[in-house]
């Protein structure tokens, strides 16, 4: 019984220094304040949800992220484009808007790309919504 409750405490020790990793280490290159290609998918997903609960702390930083890109038109007939991104099983899923520079090409619907972009709200006639704005489809493969 000893022995059992060592080894879960080295194992909730080492699982707490590995949730603290999760956030970035910024190093000169780094040219976006969040880029959650350096997180694993559930870290993405999970940051993603916090973005969306509290957008106000995330407001004009830049973030990339990988996910699948779709567009999809309003019920005005407006085109709207959004970046998915998924946990680990694939189960649960966040979609963040993208507003993409001029003369960005849209990518098919369900690419893998990798978007960057500054987080704003983008607003419609009667409500607002946080978005990756004035993005960049930096890699398509």
């Amino acid at each position: 019984m000893k022995r059992f409750l060592i080894l879960l405490c080295a194992f909730l020790l080492a699982f707490s220094f590995e949730g603290i990793t999760y956030t970035e280490k910024k190093t000169e290159q780094d040219t976006v304040d969040h880029d959650l290609d350096l997180f694993d998918k559930d870290m993405r997903y999970a940051f993603v949800s916090s973005l969306m609960n509290d957008p106000e702390e995330y407001l004009h930083q830049t973030m990339r992220a990988g996910g699948v890109f779709y567009s999809f038109q309003n019920g005005q007939g407006k085109i709207h484009d959004a970046l998915f991104i998924s946990d680990t099983m694939g189960c649960c899923q966040k979609g963040l808007l993208v507003v993409l520079q001029d003369g960005q090409k849209r990518p098919a619907n369900g690419t893998q790309t990798e978007t960057e972009g500054t987080l704003e709200y983008t607003c419609e006639e009667d409500h607002c919504e946080i978005s990756l704005s004035n993005a960049v489809i930096c890699d398509e493969p």
